[in-house]
């Protein structure tokens, strides 16, 4: 999840130096849903955490 992220900030940052604006702004917004997306799946992992059997 992490690595989609990564890769869609990289997609906004390479369009908007290359001047296409609605292509960076569409990929910044997707990057920022699945870094909250893997924030909240990051934090349910701490609580439940591994339980030893």
């Amino acid at each position: 999840m992490l690595r989609w992220t990564i890769t869609f900030i990289i997609i906004a940052l390479i369009a908007g130096v290359l001047g296409f604006g609605g292509i960076a702004g569409a990929s910044a917004g997707i990057a920022k849903i699945l870094f909250f997306v893997f924030l909240v799946l990051f934090i349910i992992s701490l609580i439940t955490g591994r339980r030893k059997v």
